[in-house]
C-alpha cells in the first residue's frame, strides 16, 4: 500500500515542481522586457512622422489624421492636424479628433510658470509630471461642454490631454489632442490612448 502511494505521490511532485519552473520563468521574462511606449515601439505600426528639419524636432501620429497648415504663427511654429473624415476644422468644434503641436524655438516660460499659467489648461487643473525622451514635461487631462454662438445651446463635448515638453536645448513643444464628440458619453468613453502615444514620440533640441 505504502509502495503504491509513493508511486502515485512521485508523479504529481515533478509535475507540480515543472509547473512551478515555468510560471517563475515567465515571471522573470516579463518583467526583465519592459514595454516603453515611444519612438521605437511605433516603427512597425502604420503611424506617420512629421519630421521638421528646419527646427530640428519630429513625432508621429495616426494615418486618419491629416496636415491641415503647418507654418508660423507668432513666435510659435504651429502644425494642425484632423480626423480626414472632418468636414471642416476641429477648431470650429467639428465631430472628431485633432492634434495641435506648438514648437517654440526659446521656451516661453519655465515650469513652474507653465503650470500656473492658462494655456489650454487652467491654473487649478492637476497635472502629472512626466519624462518624454528624457526631456521634462507636464501631463493634462480633461473634458470641456462646447457651446454654440448663443451660448445656451450644446455644440458638442470636447475630452482633451496636453502635454509640455522642455527640452535640454531650451526649446519647448506644446501638444493638444482633443476628441470632439456630440454626446457626453461618447466624450467620456472616447478613446484617447492614441493622445498619449503622441507625445512619447516627439523628439527635439
Amino acid at each position: 500500500m505504502k509502495n503504491d502511494q509513493k508511486s502515485l505521490t512521485t508523479p504529481i511532485l515533478v509535475v507540480v515542481i515543472v509547473i512551478l519552473l515555468i510560471v517563475v520563468c515567465y515571471i522573470s521574462f516579463r518583467n526583465s522586457t519592459p514595454i516603453v511606449l515611444n519612438s521605437n515601439n511605433l516603427k512597425n505600426t502604420d503611424w506617420k512622422t512629421y519630421t521638421n528639419t528646419q527646427y530640428g524636432f519630429s513625432f508621429q501620429y495616426p494615418p486618419y489624421l491629416k496636415q491641415v497648415s503647418a507654418a508660423m504663427e507668432g513666435d510659435k511654429f504651429v502644425v494642425f492636424l484632423q480626423d480626414s473624415t472632418a468636414a471642416n476644422t476641429i477648431r470650429d468644434n467639428v465631430v472628431g479628433k485633432s492634434l495641435e503641436v506648438d514648437y517654440f524655438q526659446k521656451a516661453p516660460m519655465a515650469k513652474s510658470e507653465f503650470v500656473s499659467s492658462v494655456w489650454r489648461h487652467s491654473s487649478t487643473d492637476p497635472y502629472t509630471n512626466i519624462t518624454v525622451n528624457n526631456n521634462q514635461a507636464v501631463r493634462y487631462e480633461g473634458t470641456d461642454t462646447l457651446r454654440g454662438a448663443s451660448e445656451e445651446s450644446t455644440q458638442g463635448y470636447d475630452h482633451w490631454i496636453q502635454v509640455g515638453i522642455w527640452g535640454t536645448q531650451g526649446s519647448f513643444i506644446n501638444i493638444v489632442s482633443q476628441s470632439v464628440a456630440k454626446t457626453q458619453a461618447q466624450d467620456q468613453f472616447s478613446d484617447m490612448t492614441w493622445a498619449n502615444s503622441i507625445s512619447e514620440t516627439v523628439q527635439l533640441k
